[in-house]
């Protein structure tokens, strides 16, 4: 019993460690602006290798998400990240006008198993992501790429999605790891640090709990880049059973919805049936055999 105990303990510790001790450790002070993230991953090496990576990431799970609408939260990567979907009605959320899409109007790209060009319109909306301009109930998927960290409220970025999105409706969420190899060089760091250093990394196991507390389910998790920092070369990639070491995540979440069972009825009894007004008998309920 002292032994179960103590294993109980040191597991609350570990998971308690991880979920806010660890994370204020290697959170960062500087100025988070999403702006500076999208314009780093346009214009330099890294920046691309993670998009494409994340577009990766991404296609795995485009294939079994449908509907008629898809929203993308924040410009990172110029709208790329859609090119995998499905969905042909395509919004495309940034906090700055000044911020370059792949194409603001038509997206055609070849569907090979169709053989012909399909056109995705991808509608640029200009509005501050805590507060996203849609009904309730009016998207069927959200993406949100790297916009947690770059938020000063990550609840009601997240509380938002939840309204918007559809019952059954999902989400795809990718993030930095904070306990990867990578993220260990924010700790060198000062607080003036460029993108993507001066943002607040959150661990999965965090991010987690905050869908479960808003009624999501989790479906999928996916790991990538397990290279050692500043090498890019695939000689000193990890091995990819070393999770809890990637340097990104993408957690694909569902909106589940409670119906409510249906309140019992209460039945109420007919009246006899009376033919031509006349009283009818009640039939009996006990029956004696007669004895001649």
């Amino acid at each position: 019993m002292v032994r179960r105990n103590l294993v109980y303990t040191l597991t609350f510790c570990y998971r308690s460690t991880q979920m806010s001790l660890i994370d204020c450790l290697l959170s960062h002070n500087g100025i988070m602006n999403m702006d500076n993230l999208c314009n780093w991953s346009l214009h330099t090496a890294s920046g691309k290798m993670l998009v494409e990576e994340e577009i990766r990431l991404l296609a795995i799970f485009y294939p079994q998400l449908f509907g008629y609408h898809i929203l993308q939260v924040g410009s990172f990567g110029a709208g790329k990240l859609l090119q995998g979907s499905r969905i042909a009605n395509q919004h495309l959320l940034a906090e700055s006008a000044e911020m370059p899409t792949l194409n603001p109007l038509l997206n055609i790209r070849e569907n090979p198993n169709l053989h012909e060009d399909r056109i995705f319109t991808i509608n640029q909306v200009i509005a501050p992501a805590e507060v996203l301009p849609f009904k309730t109930d009016s998207i069927d998927v959200v993406v949100l790429p790297h916009v947690l960290e770059f938020s000063l409220q990550p609840h009601e970025i997240l509380r938002e999605v939840e309204r918007i999105l559809i019952a059954e409706g999902h989400l795809i969420l990718t993030g930095f790891n904070p306990f990867s190899l990578m993220s260990i060089l924010r700790l060198f760091h000062n607080k003036t640090a460029p993108p993507p250093w001066n943002g607040h990394f959150y661990s999965t196991l965090r991010v987690k709990d905050w869908l479960s507390l808003l009624g999501f389910e989790l479906i999928s998790q996916q790991n990538a880049l397990y290279m050692l920092p500043y090498t890019g070369s695939n000689s000193f990639i990890l091995p990819q059973y070393l999770q809890c070491f990637s340097s990104i995540y993408t957690i694909l979440a569902k909106k589940r919805c409670i119906i409510p069972p249906p309140m019992n009825k209460s039945w109420i009894p007919l009246p006899h049936l009376k033919p031509d007004g006349e009283d009818v008998a009640p039939e009996p309920t006990t029956y004696v055999k007669y004895k001649e």
